[in-house]
């Protein structure tokens, strides 16, 4: 088993880190980490982001993974459509599927979480650029 951990993004003011951490069977996980240093606590969706912000970040979110699942050949009914967007609800407001850097926020849905193993790991990236409207006056992301 290998396990290792990489900083993803550092400041005065947050940091954060993903662990990656191997399977009996080559599956693999992620954990992201992200801390106020000042308040030396767990940040959590809601003390970063605006009210408003999730739905957002969910809607481009899923048209991320719906065009690779899209691309690969995948064929979405109704159910698995309502299932996607489920998930991708769940996720976006944990804070331990995300991980940042200086340019960019990454939510990343392990294999299993969205498809298949054989699909592997599905991720959203949202440029900070696009993320700095939906931050709280407060929040200490970058």
């Amino acid at each position: 088993m290998r396990v290792g951990m990489l900083l993803e993004h550092g400041s005065g003011r947050m940091a954060g880190h993903r662990p990656f951490e191997g399977g009996a069977h080559g599956n693999s996980g992620t954990t992201g980490i992200n801390i106020d240093v000042v308040k030396g606590k767990p940040l959590e969706f809601s003390d970063a982001f605006l009210p408003a912000a999730g739905e957002r970040l969910e809607d481009l979110c899923f048209t991320q993974i719906k065009a690779r699942k899209t691309e690969d050949g995948s064929e979405l009914d109704a159910d698995d459509i309502k299932q996607l967007h489920d998930t991708i609800r769940n996720n976006v407001a944990k804070f331990d599927s995300w991980s940042f850097s200086a340019a960019e926020a990454t939510i990343t849905f392990d294999p299993y979480v969205i498809g298949s193993y054989a699909e592997g790991s599905y991720t959203c990236s949202f440029p900070i650029d696009i993320l700095r409207p939906l931050y709280k006056a407060e929040s200490v992301l970058p």
